[in-house]
This record gives C-alpha cells, sequence and structure tokens, in this order.
C-alpha cells in the first residue's frame, strides 16, 4: 500500500486538448487534485505566438489558419475555444496551484505548440 488515495495518480499529460476547453482552469484544477503530492502534469497546446494560426487561409495539415478560419474547424468537426502564450500557460499552471512551472516553444512543431509542466505540492 503506497499510502495514497487509490484515484490519485503520478503524472498527467494531456496533448493537443487545452485549447478545445470551454473551460481550462476548472479541468487543471481536477487535475492538481488528481495527482498525488509531488506528481507532475505536462500538456501541449498551441502556441498563440505561433502567426500562421492566424492567417486566413486554411491549410489543416500544418495548422495554418487554425484559429482564424472557420473553414478549418468545420473540415475537422473542432472547436478551438482559447489559445496560449507562455505567459498565458504559466498563469494558468501557476493559477490552477501547480508550483515549479516551466513553459517552453517545441522546435518539433515549428513553435507553433507549447509544453507547460507543473508540480503538485508536496504535504507538509
Amino acid at each position: 500500500m503506497t499510502g495514497r488515495p487509490p484515484e490519485s495518480v503520478s503524472e498527467i499529460m494531456t496533448k493537443n486538448l487545452l485549447e478545445h476547453l470551454p473551460n481550462v482552469q476548472q479541468f487543471l484544477k481536477a487535475c492538481y487534485d488528481a495527482l498525488e503530492d509531488g506528481g507532475r502534469i505536462c500538456v501541449i497546446t498551441d502556441n498563440a505566438e505561433w502567426l500562421p494560426f492566424y492567417l486566413p487561409v486554411a491549410v489543416p495539415r500544418l495548422g495554418v489558419g487554425a484559429h482564424a478560419v472557420k473553414k478549418y474547424a468545420l473540415k475537422f468537426n473542432t472547436v478551438h475555444y482559447s489559445i496560449f502564450s507562455p505567459m498565458h500557460l504559466t498563469l494558468h499552471l501557476t493559477d490552477a496551484g501547480f508550483s515549479d512551472v516551466r513553459v517552453n516553444r517545441l522546435w518539433r512543431y515549428a513553435f507553433a505548440r507549447l509544453r507547460g509542466i507543473g508540480f503538485k505540492r508536496r504535504a507538509r
């Protein structure tokens, strides 16, 4: 027996989810509550600094127009409620209670994605 509640987990990972949620804080706080003390969250989401997201032309496989062209959303039957800069993602994770938050741009995706990592504080 580990001494932790059976419903807690040590790590939560999401990819391309946050931008589709109407209430990001509610989700992140639920993740925080589900983590064991010292647990880690890792989120990958769209980077608001990546300007091709805002071009008025839809190129779905590249994400071009993803946040500016309705045709993009209709093609994939998806809705993007939010988009995050590194500052926004840091604020969301911190406000949800996470500590040691680190956010970086992901080169692999031509900086179109952000990765945010945060930890649940250990109980004292």
